[in-house]
């Protein structure tokens, strides 16, 4: 393990729009530093996320719907190859371990700097969250699957739906809406409309306010297990599936998220333009479970698991900084058709496969 939490430096260029990111920088500090200049990129949900890890796998955020992934914002990186050598890779040095390192995961060396794009932004954004009953559950989430079908792309939304330690079951949806604000609560009447909530907090926010109200929940120092999958829509039949998981009562508690993730400028980009495959996906269906107690661990991880094998055959391939439980086959199901040119240049980079505790290409044999 390599420990590049002193790595913390955050340079911002307003005239080139970009900042330099180095591997140890929380997102927080990318949001405090590039809106300090009125600009932004796309980064996680969870402001004590690193943006290396984030970014290597794909990088999806409040705001990848209308700026794309974060791996479509990074216009060059220095990464360490396991020769021990340092490269600098971009569009026009190097463009295969740029290509590659966009999506592919750690698998091509450890990267020492990251340059994003940026975005001009106004950080006052339509948002927050919105609680309904458990009992109206179905109801809602049929309703939310129809109403963000075909959502402007300021338009970011997830699903937190099941237990709390407590035992009591919600369901809350966290909206951002990034666009012109009147707009915004125009949009968002119906869902607001449609049951009567049991609070309702959408209004006028900070970003970067939204970019931290998932911190406490994800916080660090929790035991956590969990997976996922890709949805390419939100049938009834899952919604279902999901709802099926919290029929027993006495089961330890459970989480499931809902995650908006494609459309919009992420689909637009083409497939080979990244190393990151899924495109035409819309949805990221994720389950878990924390606690705090290690005795737990086993019961915690088997409910995750057996929710999980009910949900996981509606799915369509996953997330590669999500890889709990995968095995090497499930790797193609990751990369898509892109995972032979990720082969092939890790064979140039890694040809030992020292890089291989992460979503893992094997080195092409020939």
């Amino acid at each position: 393990m390599l420990d590049l939490s002193l790595m913390q430096s955050v340079r911002v260029d307003p005239q080139r729009a970009t900042a330099r990111v180095e591997p140890g920088v929380l997102l927080g500090a990318v949001d405090r530093e590039t809106l300090s200049f009125g600009l932004v990129t796309t980064t996680g949900m969870v402001s004590h996320t690193g943006a290396a890890g984030l970014t290597l796998g794909g990088g999806c955020g409040r705001l990848a719907r209308r700026f794309g992934l974060a791996v479509d914002n990074v216009t060059a990186v220095d990464i360490v190859s396991p020769d021990g050598v340092l490269r600098a890779a971009s569009a026009g040095e190097n463009s295969d371990l740029h290509w590659a390192v966009r999506g592919g995961s750690g698998n091509f060396g450890v990267v020492t700097s990251f340059e994003y794009r940026l975005h001009p932004f106004e950080p006052l954004v339509f948002g927050g969250t919105i609680q309904f009953a458990y009992k109206d559950a179905r109801d809602v989430l049929r309703f939310f699957a129809e109403f963000v079908a075909d959502a402007p792309d300021s338009l970011w939304a997830t699903v937190n739906l099941g237990d709390t330690e407590s035992k009591n079951r919600d369901l809350t949806i966290d909206i951002c809406f990034s666009g012109d604000a009147a707009a915004g609560e125009k949009l968002l009447k119906p869902l607001r409309r449609f049951r009567k909530p049991l609070r309702d907090e959408i209004g006028l926010v900070d970003y970067r306010k939204l970019q931290t109200s998932l911190d406490v929940e994800g916080r660090h120092g929790l035991l956590r297990y969990q997976t996922s999958g890709y949805l390419l829509r939100l049938e009834n039949s899952l919604i279902d599936a999901v709802l099926a998981q919290f029929e027993d009562t006495e089961a330890m508690p459970l989480r499931v998220l809902i995650m908006s993730w494609g459309g919009g400028q992420i689909a637009r980009i083409p497939r080979e333009t990244t190393a990151y495959w899924h495109r035409d996906v819309r949805w990221n269906v994720n389950v878990a479970a924390s606690w705090t107690d290690p005795a737990e661990n086993d019961s915690r991880k088997q409910r995750v698991r057996t929710a999980w094998s009910a949900l996981e055959p509606m799915t369509h391939g996953f997330y590669a900084n999500s890889i709990t439980g995968r095995g090497a086959d499930a790797m193609r199901g990751t990369y898509g058709a892109n995972y032979d040119r990720l082969a092939r240049i890790k064979r140039i980079y890694d040809p030992n496969n020292q890089l291989r505790m992460n979503a893992n290409v094997l080195p092409a044999s020939s």
